[in-house]
């Protein structure tokens, strides 16, 4: 039981390490999110700020952040599903992720 602690531990710490960037409106809005799915830095051009249009803003914003889940938890997967022992990470990783 240890070992799987250890395991669940490792994975958690190295998943936390990663970050990407999900864009929307053609790199208008960029957010960053980690490993752990915890928004790091969002970048709003002041070209979409000088329209005042409040619902596109959002709209834009929903996209980004959609795109960074899809991209951390693809990165996530494609590098656990590398490792030797694939059932056991990925059954680690649906569970506690």
């Amino acid at each position: 039981m240890k070992n799987l602690q250890f395991k669940i531990n490792d994975i958690k710490k190295k998943i936390s390490k990663f970050y990407v960037t999900g864009e929307s409106g053609g790199g208008m809005v960029k957010i960053t999110v980690n490993g752990n799915k915890e928004i790091i830095k969002i970048e709003i051009d002041d070209d979409i700020i000088n329209l005042n249009d409040k619902e596109i803003l959002q709209d834009l914003i929903i996209s980004a952040l959609n795109v960074s889940f899809k991209e951390i938890n693809f990165k996530i997967k494609k590098e656990f599903s590398s490792k030797s022992n694939l059932v056991f990470s990925n059954l680690l990783l649906e569970f506690f992720f």
